[in-house]
């Protein structure tokens, strides 16, 4: 059997005459295998960028706690969660949570405590049926494919509302970068769970990785992260990442004048030519041009070799001359 992989290179693209490069996956896959269940697409993404995802806005029940899934579409990052907090009269304004996480589903692991990572315990003043971010900076990574659990519980004698779901381990809510699976609210600490599924009223804070058009121009010289995501026909998604390095492989061009006679009749002033008679251009922009011998040489019969050494903005060079 054949898996699906994500195999990358890490190319040097150089810049076209235009200062513009553009690259598709086939730049940057270094042999990777298509699988049994066949390719079904393929993208580039460049980074993350902060999201959320509206779990509910509707309370109907209150709970000690939800436990939930989540599967990564896309390579995301979960940050933090907002919460509806209830009865928070009955600890004087302030309410205490617990943050647990574990790798793979809820279901099988809701009474055992030894299964689950604490990631945060916050205390805060909240408000009841008022949205409350939680302010965590969790940084759990989940990668495209990889289906993670939280479980997010008071410790008090508050509560979290709660809506009423479908069905353990259905889908409840997505988005193009993940999906949500119901499951049970449970009673701190792991000691129970209820009957019916449950969805907490809330967000996901996370950040998702930024898609990316392969489009490169002169500002980006200079290496770049660029992750090749590839997915076939049964949903399994690969990728990896390459250092995809942009160059500016063209020198300035510079246009001189035939060279010519000048009858001085005595010492001739050389005038500047530059932007005159004498052009430069590049693909990324000029910087400079220095034309030797310098405008206002006194120059005696001869000849002379008037030269322009013209510099573009990442450092190239190209001359030319004239007699």
């Amino acid at each position: 059997n054949v898996a699906l992989s994500a195999i990358c290179s890490s190319p040097t693209i150089g810049l076209d005459g235009s200062g513009n490069a553009t690259i598709t996956p086939a730049n940057i896959d270094g042999g990777s295998a298509v699988g049994n269940c066949g390719l079904d697409t393929e993208f580039l993404t460049n980074g993350f960028a902060d999201n959320s995802i509206l779990m509910s806005n509707t309370a109907q029940v209150q709970g000690p706690g939800y436990m939930f899934n989540v599967k990564a579409l896309n390579p995301i990052t979960v940050n933090s969660f907002d919460i509806r907090p209830f009865n928070t009269g009955l600890v004087g304004g302030n309410a205490s949570y617990e943050v647990y996480y574990k790798l793979g589903s809820w279901s099988g692991s809701q009474f055992n405590s030894a299964a689950w990572t604490l990631l945060a315990s916050p205390n805060l003043a909240v408000t009841d049926f008022t949205v409350t971010p939680l302010n965590l900076n969790l940084g759990i990574a989940v990668g495209a494919g990889e289906t993670v659990a939280f479980y997010i519980s008071t410790t008090d004698d508050s509560s979290i509302l709660v809506e009423n779901a479908n069905a353990f381990e259905s889908l409840w809510t997505s988005d193009t970068n993940l999906e949500v699976y119901e499951g049970p609210y449970s009673v701190y600490p792991f000691a129970g769970t209820a009957v019916n599924p449950y969805m907490f009223n809330g967000n996901i804070v996370y950040n998702a990785a930024v898609l990316f058009d392969g489009s490169f121009d002169c500002s980006d010289i200079g290496d770049h992260i660029i992750t090749l995501n590839r997915k076939d026909n049964a949903g399994n998604i690969a990728s990896c990442d390459s250092t995809v390095t942009i160059e500016d492989g063209q020198d300035p061009s510079v246009t001189c004048p035939a060279d010519y006679t000048v009858d001085s009749a005595g010492n001739y002033i050389l005038p500047n030519f530059v932007g005159g008679s004498v052009t430069a251009a590049d693909n990324c922009g000029i910087t400079s041009v220095v034309q030797t011998p310098a405008p206002g040489t006194s120059l005696g019969d001869g000849e002379y070799e008037i030269s322009f050494l013209a510099t573009d903005n990442n450092g190239r060079t190209g001359t030319n001359m004239f007699n």
